[in-house]
């Protein structure tokens, strides 16, 4: 609560002032005068406002060296590790529940791979991982090569960058998700290359990625995305732009169970500019509203046209 501190030589009429005032703040939601007045903060540590980094309430992790590996080792389960700006190196397995936070956000925090290795991986079952304000970069592997999930848990990725990363044998050049529940937002993805899926494969896994944009990513087939067997996704505001597969009908989108589950894929409010197949195998159910799409797309088997499309 305020206080109001009133002199005795005030008059009456100015204390009355003063309370009606204060009865007058009360009645809109009962706010304290220190909360009216305080600025509105971030729901992420490492995010911005107003373009001014956020603190990070966590464990400090400077870049360079194995800092981020040791930082890892030591932390307890779910802390929140506040990564400084600079470049930490990656070819890291994450065996806990942890949040993994940009101070500085993508722009100027990156975790790299080593080279020969993907950049970080999840294994285990029944984790809570969050990566926040980060660049994922430059890491090889079979499969998801910037960030591998292969443990039943919860992952988020919020306001990051995954680049140049590659896949050559299974794909998912930037991430690889089998399992779990995958959720990502405000998240690009960029020239990064795998065999089936440049930017992602999807397996067995329900993922939402909202307000997303997958750039100049190749594979053989699907350019940005491959979706594979049984998987519920949500595409939401997202952005498909040259993207390249040697099978050109796949170069957004491909979509296809191999045993017996069907995909599910829903497309709300996207703009895409590649090929999408939904096919052979196991044809998914694919749902498209308020979307820009080529028109081609209309007339493929499995596709429902929710409304509010422009086709072109």
């Amino acid at each position: 609560m305020a206080v109001v501190h009133v002199r005795r030589s005030l008059s009456v009429g100015l204390v009355l002032c003063a309370g009606l005032l204060l009865a007058g703040a009360g009645s809109k939601g009962r706010h304290s005068l220190s909360t009216l007045a305080a600025p509105a903060k971030s729901q992420g540590t490492g995010a911005t406002v107003q373009g001014v980094p956020a603190p990070c309430d966590g464990i400090a992790v400077p870049a360079g060296g194995d800092a981020l590996q040791k930082a890892l080792a030591a932390a307890p389960t779910g802390a929140r590790l506040c990564l400084e700006p600079g470049i930490h190196t990656g070819g890291l397995a994450l065996d806990k529940s942890v949040t993994l936070v940009g101070t500085a956000g993508a722009a100027q925090t990156t975790i790299r791979g080593p080279g020969r290795f993907g950049v970080l991986r999840i294994d285990k079952d029944g984790l809570l991982v969050r990566l926040e304000g980060l660049t994922l970069e430059k890491g090889v592997a079979d499969a998801g090569a910037g960030l591998a999930v292969r443990g039943r848990g919860k992952v988020a990725i919020v306001d990051c960058v995954l680049r140049a990363n590659k896949a050559g044998m299974a794909g998912g050049g930037a991430v690889y998700a089998r399992y779990g529940l995958l959720t990502v937002e405000r998240t690009r993805f960029e020239g990064n290359r795998g065999r089936q899926g440049g930017a992602v494969l999807l397996d067995t896994v329900k993922a939402e990625f909202t307000r997303c944009t997958f750039a100049d990513n190749a594979a053989d087939v699907g350019g940005a995305v491959r979706v594979i067997e049984g998987v519920d996704v949500q595409f939401k505001g997202c952005e498909f732009r040259g993207n390249t597969a040697l099978n050109t009908d796949t170069s957004t989108l491909l979509v296809s169970g191999i045993k017996s589950m069907e995909p599910k894929v829903e497309l709300q409010s996207i703009e895409a500019d590649g090929g999408l197949t939904n096919g052979p195998e196991i044809a998914g159910a694919i749902r498209i509203q308020s979307s820009k799409v080529p028109t081609a797309w209309r007339a493929l088997k499995g596709v429902r046209d929710g409304g509010g499309n422009t086709w072109r």
